[in-house]
């Protein structure tokens, strides 16, 4: 058998920030390029593809990012938007970028979906990636 994916590493990574995250862990997050330099920030808009979770802030310049990974769970921040069992979780909902959303009209990708229903009140919700293109 030829594995050509062997002697490969998995899991969570450091990476610079493009903005301040403190206080971020648990948001969806954005790979961006700045001049050449791989970077993470909140989405901007419902077109962004937000396939990191943050980990752990290390300073206002440094995060660690877990991948989205099919068959891995995660815990996701959420909106304060009531979150059922099952719903397509988006990471951009304005004013409160990086936070976990039901999907809506006009998203482009999907990030998760729910394992557990979630209240209005800011918290975490187990999600599943399935990093999906919804048209």
């Amino acid at each position: 058998m030829n594995y050509v994916q062997s002697n490969t590493k998995t899991g969570a990574f450091q990476v610079a920030s493009a903005s301040d995250l403190t206080g971020k862990e648990g948001y969806l997050v954005k790979m961006t390029d700045a001049s050449g330099t791989p970077k993470v920030d909140v989405p901007a808009a419902q077109t962004d593809f937000a396939q990191y979770v943050v980990a752990n802030v290390l300073s206002s310049t440094l995060v660690e990012v877990i991948p989205l990974t099919a068959g891995t769970q995660v815990r996701l921040s959420v909106s304060g938007t009531a979150i059922v069992s099952g719903s397509k979780l988006v990471g951009y909902g304005g004013t409160a970028a990086g936070l976990a959303f039901p999907w809506a009209s006009g998203a482009a990708f999907i990030s998760a979906v729910a394992e557990e229903s979630a209240g209005t009140a800011l918290g975490f919700v187990k999600a599943r990636p399935v990093l999906s293109y919804y048209t």
